[in-house]
């Protein structure tokens, strides 16, 4: 089984219930969604003191042509395309 990228669409709440972050994180070399969510909640967990829950909106195995076209035609393009 090789390791592979997977893109999370994530929110993370604190413990009171507040919204701390929200977006997209790339999880690296994981070998399942799964691993790449506990290893990334694990992270949440580290750098926020009071982080409470993670909730995960959706985890897919990141496309390897989404890396070489991804920053030309994506989201994050300021010519829009």
């Amino acid at each position: 089984m090789t390791n592979k990228n997977y893109i999370i669409e994530y929110t993370a709440k604190a413990k009171n219930g507040m919204v701390l972050k929200s977006g997209k994180m790339r999880a690296k070399n994981r070998m399942s969604s799964f691993d790449a969510q506990v290893k990334f909640e694990k992270w949440l967990e580290n750098k926020y003191d009071n982080f409470g829950k993670l909730i995960v909106h959706s985890c897919k195995e990141e496309n390897p042509l989404n890396g070489i076209f991804g920053d030309m035609f994506g989201s994050n393009n300021p010519f829009g395309f």
